[in-house]
């Protein structure tokens, strides 16, 4: 806007082009003109609308004469350090040539890998889509043109990939819709839940230090190399916000504090989501409880192993289930910082406590069932056990 207005000043035509969605959130709204705020629908109208061919290559650029060519500026410049995480191979060709990849061996068989975060099951290309080295129409055009050969089974595997796309744009027309989501909760509801306040858990999740292995694997991994993937995301979003109960923001600001796409909209999406604050969230009785998701998407313990050395010569079995002898794992490793059992009792008795401002809509039975047993230890809230 600001450019535009001094454009407009200066006697230069402006031209603004919609390029970081296939479609500005003005063109997906309900039959009423409103826009959406749950996804299968938006999803339903997105899929039916005609998609932007990507435009060629253009043969040269005219720039006006005159025009110096200075070097790159080093991140000294903003006062910053070189990066130390293990960061994508920077560029347009590099970029091209993940989606090549992506196309060619992922996309098609998408839905039955992309839970597991030990295979080489995602496209990988988030921060590509995020810096503008591919287009969305370019990632689209691709994806469609290998669906079109490929066997029905495949077909339905690219599907699921479609629309994870269309869910980057719906969080993308969320963020234009209700701007506020940046600060405060999406639904209203969920305004001034009694988050606890960050402190010992806090900077030992940011670690990956809890004593959880896959919680603990997946914050190593977004450390060194500015990624996590989508699974472990889920995990450990709703392993702050459930089980150690605090604020999805400090969890948003991490994520965008050290991840490589660092996208505004899907972090905000992800996180409010996870948190159950957010648009078409998941419910707030959802908790992926992180011993069991250890054995269902990372059974061998591969993924685990890659980013917690402490835990490299550990069977895997122990992965999936709390210390039976209170020990931990291995020497060096934490002991778990909370007891899922305790920590989803206070989770229920700090909702039910927020019980005045929830829709009489919503049951809280999930959360009475949570409260109707003691704790089976006294409950030192939320301290780190002795490692």
């Amino acid at each position: 806007k600001e450019v535009a207005e001094l454009c407009a000043e200066l006697g230069i035509e402006c031209h603004a082009h919609a390029d970081v969605s296939l479609h500005a959130p003005h063109e997906v709204l309900t039959k009423t003109g409103q826009p959406y705020k749950v996804f299968t629908p938006y999803c339903k109208n997105w899929l039916t609308l005609e998609k932007p061919a990507p435009l060629p290559t253009p043969s040269d650029l005219r720039t006006p004469a005159g025009l110096e060519s200075l070097p790159l500026p080093a991140v000294s410049l903003w006062g910053l350090e070189n990066p130390t995480a293990d960061l994508p191979e920077p560029g347009e060709q590099a970029a091209r040539d993940r989606l090549k990849s992506a196309v060619g061996k992922i996309i098609d068989r998408y839905s039955a890998r992309r839970d597991f975060p030990a295979q080489d099951g995602t496209s990988r290309i988030s921060q590509d889509l995020r810096y503008g080295l591919l287009s969305m129409r370019t990632v689209y055009a691709e994806v469609v043109k290998a669906r079109a050969s490929a066997a029905p089974a495949a077909q339905a595997s690219i599907d699921i990939y479609i629309k994870e796309l269309a869910w980057r744009e719906f969080y993308l027309a969320i963020l234009h819709h209700f701007p506020n989501v940046l600060h405060e909760e999406f639904n209203a509801d969920w305004r001034g839940v009694p988050w606890d306040e960050p402190g010992e858990t806090f900077e030992a999740w940011k670690e990956g230090r809890t004593g959880f292995p896959i919680v603990d694997a997946g914050m190593r991994e977004l450390l060194a190399t500015g990624f996590m993937h989508n699974r472990v995301r889920m995990i450990t979003a709703m392993f702050l916000t459930k089980d150690l109960h605090l604020d999805w923001k400090l969890g948003e600001s991490w994520f965008m504090q050290h991840l490589t796409e660092g996208e505004i909209a899907s972090n905000n999406g992800g996180w409010q989501w996870s948190a159950g604050t957010g648009a078409d969230a998941a419910p707030y009785f959802r908790i992926q409880n992180p011993w069991s998701q250890t054995g269902r998407y990372d059974p061998d313990g591969i993924y685990i192993k890659r980013w917690i050395p402490e835990l490299a010569h550990v069977d895997p079995a122990l992965f999936t289930a709390p210390p039976k002898d209170g020990r931990p794992l291995a020497p060096g490793y934490p002991l778990p910082c909370l007891s899922l059992h305790n920590g989803l009792y206070l989770f229920g008795q700090d909702l039910l406590d927020f019980e005045v401002a929830l829709p009489s809509i919503w049951s809280l039975s999930p959360l009475r069932r949570c409260v109707d047993v003691e704790p089976i230890r006294p409950i030192e809230r939320l301290q780190l056990l002795p490692g």
